[in-house]
């Protein structure tokens, strides 16, 4: 903001407005308003006259009270009025006048200006603005093309996956082998002490599986040849990040109740179970899947050159945030770490010592990403970027498709938690970033 320091005397019928506005800091603003005697006395002598011709007073007839007993009776309502009706005109004029633009409302404190109908009505507010950006060059920026490319082996992890979502979970009562589930009840003691219990857990016999958030190899050589109703008792360490500290670190017994037993059957890799998903045969079954790894390579590699300008962009362009957005965003992403930690059964201590370990990542990842937002509104400006309606039902649609909904069901609830100026913005962003990879100059 270039403001340093500004006076300003304004006409308003006939009285004068002082006003200074002084940069304090980082995009923060200290607003002095000073409004004369005249003005305050001109504000409460209209505010009487609506009050007497639209009011009826008991024992007067209507228009007909005195000012000296309204003032005695309603006075100390009327002047709050007032001032309330001064204090914010006069801000909204000042930011109009010097085509500010606040983040937030401003903290006022109405009970401690002070009111009085023969002196100046004088206040101060401290605002924080949208801080100004001098983006000289964001188009022609020179980066190197990404060219996606799909392996056979990407190929044939994707025919694998299909072929595991596509398998057929049968019961049995053979014992149980490796890729097999196991349902089970756990319980974990230390001594008579239970410390943690789980009903019908559903336990796939292969490396992934994990005990205290840690592989687990030993379980799953426990439960390889069980059935069900046998009972697994395995030896193990409670974590040193168990919520209860006379836990920790201590020896215990978990005990695995086996109840059912489960294997999955899957397809024959060949050209009938091809057939069956409506593709000609085992070939034709491959090169779908090789175009959508491609498609979506495609899009990473897009996403890829729009970050690599946006890194350039940052790097070349330098202002200063408003201290209440980094602070917000901060304590923002402290909140979602300290979620994760604690579901992950993180104890507090180790909790409060990780985060502080991470806020100074949290500060710097934080202020790039402002960063990134308020270069997006100036581009967004500057480029008259909009969204049309159409637009917007297109993305609702395809939310919807995603998450397998109907579109008013999405829409109804995008209206009703005030996101869709969020989803417009974000369609905005996308506009943007298309656009500064489209007229970048890139090389090979």
């Amino acid at each position: 903001m270039n403001i340093r320091q500004t006076k300003k005397q304004s006409e308003k019928k006939g009285s004068f407005m002082q006003t200074e506005v002084k940069e304090i800091g980082p995009c923060k603003l200290s607003i002095k308003i000073k409004i004369p005697p005249e003005k305050v006395k001109e504000k409460l002598d209209e505010k009487y006259q609506h009050f007497l011709e639209s009011a009826s007073v008991p024992g007067f007839r209507k228009g007909k009270a005195p000012r000296g007993f309204l003032e005695r009776k309603y006075g100390k309502e009327v002047n709050e009025e007032v001032k309330l009706d001064l204090i914010n005109s006069s801000y909204e004029d000042v930011l109009k006048e010097k085509k500010l633009n606040p983040i937030a409302e401003p903290d006022i404190d109405h009970k401690k200006i002070p009111f009085d109908q023969n002196k100046a009505l004088d206040f101060e507010v401290t605002v924080e603005v949208s801080p100004e950006i001098k983006l000289e060059k964001y188009k022609g920026i020179e980066i190197k093309k990404v060219v996606p490319k799909v392996t056979d082996a990407e190929v044939n992890k994707a025919l694998e996956g299909l072929r595991q979502s596509r398998g057929e979970v049968i019961v049995q009562k053979e014992p149980a082998r490796e890729g097999d589930i196991v349902i089970a009840d756990q319980e974990t003691k230390m001594g008579d002490q239970m410390v943690g219990k789980q009903e019908n857990s559903p336990l796939k016999l292969t490396s992934e599986l994990r005990l205290f958030n840690k592989p687990a190899p030993e379980l799953v050589k426990a439960l390889t040849g069980a059935k069900a109703g046998d009972v697994k008792e395995i030896k193990v360490t409670i974590p040193k990040e168990h919520e209860k500290p006379e836990f920790r670190n201590k020896p215990a017994v978990l005990k695995v109740s086996v109840k059912e037993v489960k294997s999955i059957k899957l397809p024959e890799v060949n050209d009938a179970w091809a057939k069956q998903l409506n593709l000609t045969d085992l070939k034709h079954l491959k090169e779908e899947l090789k175009k959508g790894i491609m498609r979506d390579k495609e899009k990473e590699a897009e996403r890829a050159m729009e970050n690599d300008i946006m890194e350039k962009i940052l790097k070349e362009t330098d202002f200063p945030l408003p201290e209440s957005l980094v602070t917000k965003g901060v304590d923002y992403l402290a909140q979602r770490r300290r979620l994760e930690l604690h579901q992950g059964g993180m104890a507090e201590d180790k909790i409060r010592e990780e985060l502080e370990k991470a806020k100074k990542d949290s500060k710097a990842q934080t202020e790039k990403d402002l960063k990134i937002h308020f270069i997006m509104e100036h581009i967004i400006k500057k480029e008259k970027v909009y969204v049309t309606d159409n637009e917007i039902t297109e993305r609702i649609n395809q939310i919807a498709t995603q998450y397998r909904k109907w579109p008013q069901e999405i829409k109804t609830y995008y209206e009703r938690h005030n996101l869709m100026g969020q989803l417009r913005n974000e369609i905005k962003e996308e506009k943007v970033r298309k656009l500064l990879r489209e007229k970048a100059k890139i090389t090979d």
